[in-house]
C-alpha cells in the first residue's frame, strides 16, 4: 500500500503513475524525491509534472514487480516525510568542515568522523602485541625480492581497472564512471556496499583454500589478501567516480591501506595525517595548484620504498595472525577471520575516504591544513 499523501493513478509493467499533492507546491520536495528514486538501480527514469502533481516512474519490470516498485516509492515518501529539512548544523573535525549537506550526507559525515577517531581493530592490535617478537621469522621466509615483486604485481593489476568498470557499469547505470561524481551519495554508497560484500566472500574463500597447505598456503594467502585489499580500494573508488589512473591516485590507495592496517593509535594517527595530505593534494589538483602544495608539504608521499616497507609490515602482521593458527582449537577459523577482518577494515577505510573526496569535490565540505 502507498502512503496517504499519494494516490495510485495507473500501473503497467515497467511504468507507474501517482498523484502526490506535495509535488505542486514544493520544489525542494520534488527535487529530493526525484533524486532519491533515481538512486535505485532498478529505476530507469523519473518524471515529475508539478502542475498535475504527477509522478511517473519507469522501472525494469524484470527486476521489480508492481508490488515491489510501490514499496520502494512508499519507502521514499516516508523517508521524505520524516526527514528534517532544516540545516543539520556545521560539522567540523581534523581540518574538515561541512558547508551544505543533505540529511543523508550529514549522517555520513558523522560516520566519517566516528571512523576517523576509532582505535585500531582489536584482533589486529592484540595479535600484534602478543607475537611481535616473532616477526623476525618473516625476514627469513620471505626475501625482499618477494615483496618488491608483490608490489609490482599489484601496481600492474591496477591498470586493469577498465575491466572492473565494465563489470560494475550495469549496476551503476551510467556509461562513464566519472558520472558517479554527479550521482546522489546514496547511490555511490549502495554500489560500495555491494563491492565490500563480494570482497568479504572472496576473502573467506581464499583464506579457507590456502589454509589447507600449511606454510606454503600461508605465503600464498599473504599475497592474495593484500592484492584483494588493493583491488577492493580501487573498486570502491570507482563507485564514487575515481580511478587509479595517476601516480597520486595510486599513492592514495596505498595510504588507505596503511591506515586500515595500523596496529597502534600512533600509527593510525600518522596514517590519517598522510591521508589528509593526499585529500589536500587531490582536492587542489582539481584546481590546478598541486605544485604549490607539493612544495609546501613536509609529509612526503607513498614512494616505492615506503610502499615496500608498509607491505613488509602488513605481511609480518598477517604472519602474526597465522602463527596463532598453530594453537589447538583456534586453527583455520582464525585465519579466515583474520583475512575477513583485514578486508573489512580496508573496505571501511576506502568507503569513508572516498565519501570524503566526493563531498569535497562537490564543495559540500571544505578542508584546511592540519
Amino acid at each position: 500500500m502507498l502512503t496517504i499523501e499519494s494516490t495510485l493513478v495507473s500501473s503497467i509493467p515497467g511504468r507507474i503513475r501517482l498523484k502526490i499533492p506535495q509535488l505542486y507546491k514544493d520544489s525542494d520536495y520534488r527535487s529530493k524525491l526525484q533524486t532519491l528514486l533515481e538512486s535505485y538501480p532498478q529505476i530507469d527514469k523519473v518524471v515529475i509534472h508539478p502542475l498535475s502533481s504527477s509522478l511517473i516512474v519507469y522501472y525494469n519490470h524484470h527486476l521489480l514487480s508492481t508490488e515491489e516498485i510501490q514499496s520502494k516509492i512508499e519507502i521514499a515518501l516516508n523517508q521524505l516525510a520524516t526527514e528534517k529539512l532544516s540545516n543539520p548544523g556545521v560539522i567540523a573535525f581534523n581540518g574538515y568542515q561541512s558547508i551544505s549537506l543533505t540529511a543523508y550526507e550529514s549522517l555520513q559525515v558523522k560516520k566519517i568522523y566516528q571512523w576517523r577517531k576509532k582505535q585500531p581493530a582489536f584482533l589486529t592490535a592484540l595479535t600484534g602485541q602478543i607475537f611481535s617478537p616473532l616477526k623476525i621469522i618473516v625476514d627469513k621466509i620471505l626475501p625482499d625480492r618477494f615483496i618488491r615483486n608483490l608490489v609490482k604485481a599489484i601496481e600492474t593489476s591496477s591498470q586493469d581497472w577498465p575491466k572492473t568498470w565494465e563489470h560494475l557499469k550495469p549496476k551503476a547505470g551510467v556509461e562513464d564512471y566519472q558520472q558517479l561524481k554527479q550521482a546522489p551519495l546514496e547511490k555511490c554508497d549502495q554500489l560500495a556496499h555491494e563491492i565490500k560484500d563480494k570482497a568479504l566472500i572472496q576473502a573467506s574463500f581464499d583464506g579457507g583454500l590456502t589454509g589447507f597447505f600449511e606454510w606454503l598456503g600461508e605465503i600464498a594467502d599473504v599475497g592474495l589478501t593484500i592484492s584483494l585489499a588493493v583491488a577492493t580500494i580501487h573498486k570502491i573508488g570507482l563507485c564514487y567516480g575515481y580511478s587509479p589512473t595517476t601516480t597520486t591516485e595510486r599513492q592514495f590507495t596505498w595510504a588507505i591501506l596503511k591506515v586500515s592496517t595500523a596496529l597502534t593509535p600512533q600509527e593510525r594517527q600518522e596514517a590519517l595525517e598522510l591521508l589528509h595530505h593526499f585529500q589536500h593534494l587531490l582536492y587542489k589538483d582539481d584546481k590546478q595548484v598541486i605544485e604549490d602544495i607539493i612544495e609546501d608539504s613536509t609529509l612526503g608521499t607513498m614512494e616505492e620504498g615506503a610502499i615496500e616497507e608498509m607491505i613488509s609490515k602488513i605481511i609480518q602482521d598477517v604472519f602474526d595472525n597465522e602463527l596463532v593458527e598453530t594453537i589447538p582449537v583456534i586453527g583455520l577459523g582464525l585465519g579466515i577471520l583474520a583475512d575477513r577482518k583485514m578486508i573489512e577494515e580496508v573496505a571501511e577505510a576506502a568507503h569513508r575516504e572516498f565519501q570524503l573526496r566526493w563531498l569535497l569535490e562537490k564543495q559540500k565540505m571544505s578542508l584546511s591544513n592540519l
